[in-house]
């Protein structure tokens, strides 16, 4: 799964909480490979950027979008 930043900042945090610390500043528009969820309250999701950087990210700082899983697979998302 693909998501796309919505919010005007987001962060990548080492795991789900705000407290754990982030580990990368997200833009508008960056783009993330999705690979694992918390169905917690709220909503986490564990995610790589395009540059590499890998954490946690709030559900409500995204937008997922499908992406075919035989294609695009974490690999070709990074190499993109």
């Amino acid at each position: 799964i693909q998501a796309t930043v919505v919010a005007e900042q987001a962060f990548l945090f080492a795991d789900v909480s705000i407290e754990s610390g982030s580990v990368a500043e997200l833009a508008r528009g960056s783009l993330l490979y999705v690979f694992d969820r918390n169905d917690g309250t709220p909503r986490w999701y564990r995610a790589v950027s395009r540059e590499g950087q890998e954490g946690w990210i709030a559900a409500s700082d995204v937008e997922l979008s499908w992406i075919d899983p035989l294609t695009v697979n974490r690999d070709v998302f990074l190499s993109q």
